[in-house]
């Protein structure tokens, strides 16, 4: 079975709750790696705009693990609403190998 790789947008409250989920997911063998980028985000909450800082995790995987890693997160965010969005990606072979020998 080809396995074919995703890649996770996912956004946090800050930089210790993502790089806790993330280095947990990284552990549990869901996601082979994450990268995090500091955002301003602008969104409409409880009846007004909310702005705020976040910060924004890209992490990789492969497919087959859409919806663990998609619960795991759920379980484990502090947001009410998480932001969890995922797409197909491609990439050099070496770096797919290596996402599909790292994860599950």
């Amino acid at each position: 079975m080809e396995k074919s790789l995703v890649a996770f947008y996912i956004t946090f409250p800050n930089k210790d709750t993502a790089e806790n989920i993330c280095n947990l997911l990284i552990r549990e063998k869901l996601i082979a790696c994450s990268n995090t980028v500091d955002i301003q985000a602008a969104y409409w909450w409880q009846e007004t705009i909310q702005q705020e800082g976040e910060i924004l995790v890209f992490a990789k995987s492969c497919a087959h693990l859409i919806e663990a890693i998609t619960h795991r997160i759920e379980a484990l965010h502090p947001y009410e609403v998480p932001c969890i969005i995922h797409w197909p990606i491609q990439a050099n072979p070496a770096y797919t190998n290596w996402v599909i020998s790292t994860v599950q």
